[in-house]
């Protein structure tokens, strides 16, 4: 999503830096007046206070209008993709917190009392994972390795 987002970010510039120069050279604006008019085309706001003179000047508005549109819609929708994932993230994040704090409730001690008179190798745990005053380094590396 956020590649996706560069990518669109370096098309518009592309676009826009190209609809500027173009317009500056083409139609012999100043570069206030390329910005505008790029910017305006692009977002399709077009005030119509601006237009292109010559052929070659409305060709480029053609092709700002035709990749600028799209492209600026696209960013528009990427960053609400970002956004609203991050929220569902957040939302995701709080779910598993709940249940990892139930688990480890009361009920999730419980649970895990009948799951232990399954497992055979419990002792060996208790034996090697239960810390004491008494463990030095070597204890806990041992653990550590388990």
């Amino acid at each position: 999503m956020k590649f996706r987002l560069k990518i669109y970010s370096a098309i518009f510039i592309v676009l826009l830096s190209i609809g500027i120069s173009g317009f500056m050279l083409f139609e012999n604006m100043s570069l206030i007046n390329a910005i505008y008019f790029s910017i305006v085309t692009m977002a399709t706001v077009g005030y119509g206070d601006i237009h292109p003179k010559t052929e070659i000047g409305k060709i480029l508005t053609i092709i700002i209008i035709i990749g600028g549109v799209g492209t600026f819609l696209s960013i528009v929708a990427s960053i609400t993709d970002v956004f609203v994932n991050r929220r569902e993230e957040k939302i995701r994040q709080e779910k598993v917190n709940m249940v990892l704090g139930l688990f480890f409730s009361e009920m999730g001690n419980d649970l895990l009392k009948h799951f232990v008179q399954f497992d055979h190798e419990v002792d060996g745990l208790y034996k090697n994972l239960k810390i004491s005053t008494e463990w030095e380094n070597e204890e806990f590396n041992n653990a550590y390795q388990l």
